[in-house]
């Protein structure tokens, strides 16, 4: 039920039916979209094509990156104290060996992910929003739709 449930919500009006991969057991593998299929057989389709607004929060790489660093050291003294919590294991490790962790994780796996993933859908947004490294917007540009 859930699968549907998205399908019906994000299909934006006059679309072809896509069924998307499930990463839960029991789910119906993928199917391919009935449009924009490459050769390789994925799709061009990404996120922000089932919706008819989206919003891309844009900054530049090296004041992401200090984000993620600042907020794991901040997550480290307060949600990572959480025993049950998956993060634990990062709670009782120095300021130092925390930064090393949290730059560690952002240049395999986070940092990657921006750039293959994320950063690629920018120029799809209906709106984008500039943020410099104190979190202000610089700039706004809305594409016209």
């Amino acid at each position: 039920m859930f699968p549907r449930l998205i399908r019906a919500r994000c299909l934006r009006a006059g679309s072809a039916p896509y069924s998307f991969p499930s990463l839960f057991s029991g789910w119906p593998d993928v199917a391919t979209a009935a449009a924009r299929v490459r050769p390789d057989g994925t799709t061009s389709l990404a996120l922000n094509d089932f919706f008819d607004f989206s919003v891309y929060v844009d900054a530049a790489p090296a004041d992401i990156r200090h984000w993620y660093i600042q907020r794991f050291l901040s997550l480290r003294d307060t949600a990572f104290q959480d025993p049950r919590s998956y993060f634990a294991r990062y709670a009782q490790l120095t300021e130092a060996e925390a930064r090393h962790q949290a730059a560690r994780l952002w240049d395999s796996i986070n940092g990657p992910n921006l750039a293959l993933n994320i950063r690629p859908t920018r120029g799809r947004a209906t709106a984008v929003l500039r943020k410099d490294s104190n979190h202000q917007v610089k700039w706004v540009r809305i594409r016209k739709v």
